[in-house]
């Protein structure tokens, strides 16, 4: 029989002041200390124990019972433990003496164990148990941090001996109030399946703490331990926060009866004779409001796989793997024949980077079809299989400690694709809070959807392409009285009226299908919001939950597309609009949208980046972009401008904006933005024809060395007195750069992203490094024709530069930008356009400074999709009132002399 160190009794022995434990509210340590005290010394039953240890599978984390899994994960430890679960991750530090003395108020050299940096628990108990009652704010301080290590060292994160407690999470406590924002929750979960991983490769009779949980777990999930334990007499399950402690109060009485002996592996062996044997989500029946709301929204976190780092042990990695029991997020069980042959190799750590990337490639097929538990004739693995992709990790930078970049600080959500459609899209049934799965095959309206829009603008058609570079004019565009041009907001064909009225708090769908009703629901509330509401109001219009579920949701979407992505899914009905900058200006891009036409499935828009900065209304622009990428993935394509960056965004406002709008929360909703940006495309060929981007052309890295096995790539400087000459870059090189950079480098040997974001044409003949800007190239229209020639194009779409660039650059030959568009090349194989579409722009200058210019969008239609029309509008008057969250008269204008050395790149 195994034995245990389970140290609950002794936590029990503290007795805490109230002072201290009031302190501790909210952190879900004091839920710890709550149950040591109601189950005392009776803690748990060796045999249950005994039986789970032994199904244990050190390789994938969970209990193998007769080749089926059951899986003890972050979900689990929330509503079992009420620790949180998502946070600042617990990790140990190096603690001097002197931050002793600020911490603990010094500790004696007797007390601390020899050469290591812990310290004896009862000294602590000693210590800090006793709180004076005129104690000063500082040395109360000091109780609090004694009892929480007390915690720690017996319950949370137990040394090897059970008598120390080691003196580095004093780190995870400088201040009091930062104590509830650490995710103990995981602390605790790595270090059970530490303790589990420890005990069968060192083959002891003992093992380390946290048992009684793993008891909870079980008779949550396996209603035959129940049974063994109760009887007849428990009538339902108990349902108060936290279920250990409501548990606990049942076990006081059974526990206490240690001469009966209980034959739990028999009720293991039976275990899956019929559907009732387990209960795979035991936890709906629990109430909405069960848990706390400052962590109701954590429970998603149960559907996430992620990596756990353990809080002492760096080494091996916790691998959350929820996907390994399917049946518990609600399917039914896999049919693991078509997964990847990787599935079968079970060497671990054979190469970190090899291990880490095989995990995420890993893919674990399921039955796409949805578990009715009023079916009782399910078959395993019968059915055809589908694909559960996966699930995206979300990096937090945390700055002390680099490693925690990979550890479980945000969720993400559960892949919509699958490798094949079979019978109907599963559904995750999931609580509110969680972040559902998208479907997999999302629905798209007709064409005909009647849409009260006003006549299109005027079409400005291309001129003829025979007219030679030197001698080339731009046509200017036309317009008529038919124009769609909008100058004041009241105006009665202001398409903006024909929006639906808001529904406010926007809700995320409980299918996880976005509709066409649901994303015009969300313009409209857009729109009222920004002329209604304070700032700080906004999340009660798009709560964070409901945030998390739309970024993820289409992050998961992007991060699958390609560099170049190809939009070629088009018939003689189809016709592709294309945008340019958009920086924040919320009510043209409305208006916009209403002007083309909404997406559906026979018109496509693509996107080309700078959706953020400048603009005040950044974060509502995205969220909507985003809306229709999720709604419409196959006719919304969203490339990635030079703004979507980390550096950009700290410099013209969106940081700023974001941090205002949701507080608290604001942080994380940036991290997610970041990530987003990340997964944007970079470039786009429409039909055959057409390439779009946001800044233009990019060089080639085939002339650079390569890297070898043993030695460095040479990193490459932005050095305007480049001696060797560059050369034009292909699409196959395109396809192979590395996208996913918070900020393009303009140094080192990933520099296309930089190219392709930042890059701007020119008449000067040849490529060149674009000294005015820092980063990127400049182009000549010989460059664009052998672009075009080799590539077999005939048109380029290009965005990145407003009003103000052009007249601030000073490139003779180029024309100006006031109605939203400038063709800048006409050569022998196409033409290059430049399209901007922010009227009115930039936003907070004086009436005197804005460039007063037209916005535009493009549409191209068949055959060939390569002769574009030209819609220009103006900006719709007048714009709800709004501050800047950047210095607009102290910033450079048009992305000038920025100061590119303090870019962070990160893979």
């Amino acid at each position: 029989m195994i034995g245990s160190r389970e140290k609950l009794c002794k936590l029990s022995q503290w007795k805490v002041d109230q002072r201290v434990f009031g302190a501790l509210e909210g952190t879900g340590l004091d839920n710890l200390y709550t149950l040591a005290t109601i189950v005392g010394r009776n803690v748990h039953d060796n045999s249950m124990i005994d039986a789970l240890v032994r199904h244990y599978d050190v390789r994938d984390r969970c209990f193998k019972i007769n080749n089926q899994n059951l899986f003890f994960g972050l979900e689990d430890v929330l509503l079992i433990t009420g620790l949180p679960v998502e946070g600042t991750p617990v990790i140990k530090t190096t603690t001097n003496i002197h931050a002793l003395e600020n911490l603990l108020g010094g500790v004696p050299e007797s007390e601390l164990k020899d050469k290591s940096n812990a310290v004896n628990l009862s000294w602590l108990q000693k210590e800090f148990e006793h709180v004076p009652e005129n104690v000063d704010a500082n040395r109360f301080s000091c109780h609090v941090r004694g009892f929480v290590l007390y915690i720690l060292g017996t319950v949370m994160v137990p040394s090897l001996d059970h008598v120390h407690v080691n003196l580095g999470y004093l780190g995870c406590m400088s201040e009091i109030g930062e104590i509830k924002k650490y995710a103990w929750g995981v602390a605790l979960l790595s270090h059970v399946h530490y303790s589990l991983e420890s005990h069968l490769k060192r083959r002891k009779k003992a093992i380390g703490s946290h048992l009684f949980f793993l008891m909870v777990w079980a008779l949550e999930h396996i209603p035959a331990f129940v049974m063994e334990f109760f009887g007849n007499e428990l009538e339902t399950y108990p349902s108060e926060f936290p279920l250990s402690c409501a548990w606990g109060k049942l076990f006081h009485n059974v526990l206490s009866n240690r001469h009966k002996v209980r034959d739990f592996n028999r009720h293991l062996e039976h275990l899956w004779e019929n559907e009732n044997s387990v209960t795979w989500q035991p936890y709906m029946r629990l109430a909405d409001n069960f848990l706390p709301e400052e962590i109701r929204g954590q429970r998603r976190m149960g559907s996430c796989r992620v990596i756990l780092i353990h809080p002492i042990h760096r080494c091996p990695l916790i691998f959350h793997r929820p996907d390994l029991c399917p049946r518990k997020l609600g399917f039914r069980e896999a049919d693991v024949t078509a997964c990847s042959p990787m599935l079968s190799d079970r060497t671990r750590f054979r190469s970190w980077k090899l291990h880490l990337e095989e995990w995420e490639k890993l893919e674990t097929c399921f039955v796409r079809s949805r578990l009715d538990q009023q079916e009782t004739n399910l078959r395993e693995g019968g059915a055809k299989s589908g694909g559960f992709e996966n699930i995206e990790r979300i990096h937090i930078t945390v700055q002390e400690w680099p490693e925690a970049e990979i550890t479980a600080t945000a969720a993400a959500a559960l892949s919509a694709s699958a490798t094949q459609v079979v019978e109907r899209a599963a559904i995750l049934d999931v609580p509110s809070g969680s972040i559902p799965v998208p479907s997999a095959s999302i629905p798209v309206p007709s064409t005909s959807v009647p849409q009260d829009v006003p006549e299109p603008a005027a079409h400005v058609p291309f001129a003829s392409a025979t007219q030679d570079v030197a001698e080339r004019v731009a046509p200017p565009p036309v317009v008529d009285s038919s124009s769609s041009f909008i100058k004041n907001s009241e105006s009665k064909d202001n398409p903006l009226l024909s929006l639906p009225p808001p529904k406010i708090p926007i809700v995320w769908p409980p299918d996880g299908k976005l509709s066409l009703e649901w994303v015009r629901n969300l313009m409209s509330t857009m729109d009222w919001a920004s002329r209604n509401l304070d700032l700080k109001k906004f999340p009660d219009v798009f709560p964070m939950e409901v945030f998390d579920s739309l970024v993820v949701s289409a992050s998961n979407i992007l991060h699958k597309e390609a560099n170049c992505i190809f939009v070629d899914r088009l018939g003689l009905e189809s016709t592709v609009v294309v945008v340019g900058d958009i920086h924040g200006q919320l009510h043209d891009l409305l208006f916009l949208l209403n002007d083309a036409g909404f997406p559906s499935e026979n018109q496509l828009f693509v996107f080309n980046g700078d959706y953020v900065d400048r603009g005040a209304w950044g974060i509502e622009t995205f969220l909507i972009l985003l809306a229709w990428k999720v709604f419409l993935p196959k006719s919304v394509y969203l490339l990635r401008g030079n703004h979507e960056s980390k550096y950009c965004t700290s410099v013209y406002g969106f940081e700023k904006e974001v941090l205002t709008k949701y507080g608290d929360k604001g942080k994380h909703v940036y991290r997610q933005c970041l990530w987003c940006f990340k997964c944007l495309p970079l470039a786009s060929i429409i039909g055959k024809y057409v390439y779009t981007a946001h800044g233009g052309l990019f060089r080639s890295m085939a002339a650079y060395p390569k890297r070898s096995k043993r030695k460095k790539r040479r990193r490459i400087a932005f050095d305007p007195q480049l001696s060797s000459p560059l050369s034009l870059g292909t699409l196959e090189e395109l396809k192979k750069a590395q996208r996913s950079v918070l900020d393009p480098s303009c140094e080192g040997s990933n520099l296309i992203p930089g190219d392709v974001l930042w890059s701007d044409p020119s008449m000067d003949l040849g490529l060149s490094l674009n000294t005015e800007r820092g980063i990127g190239l400049l182009w000549g229209p010989d460059c664009t024709e052998d672009f075009l020639k080799k590539s077999q194009l005939k048109l380029i779409i290009r965005t990145h530069e407003g009003p103000d660039a052009r007249d601030k650059m000073q490139r003779p030959g180029l024309d100006g930008m006031d109605n939203g568009f400038t063709i800048d090349h006409i050569v022998e194989s196409g033409k290059l356009i430049t399209l901007f579409s922010a009227p009115d722009y930039p936003q907070f200058q004086g009436t005197e400074d804005r460039c007063r210019n037209k916005g535009a969008y493009i549409v191209l239609e068949p055959p060939n999709f390569d002769n574009p029309v030209f819609h220009s509008f103006e900006a719709v008057t007048p714009r709800p009132q709004a501050n800047p969250f950047y210095d607009f008269e102290e910033v450079a204008d048009s992305d000038q002399k920025l100061d590119f050395a303090s870019m962070q790149t990160s893979p």
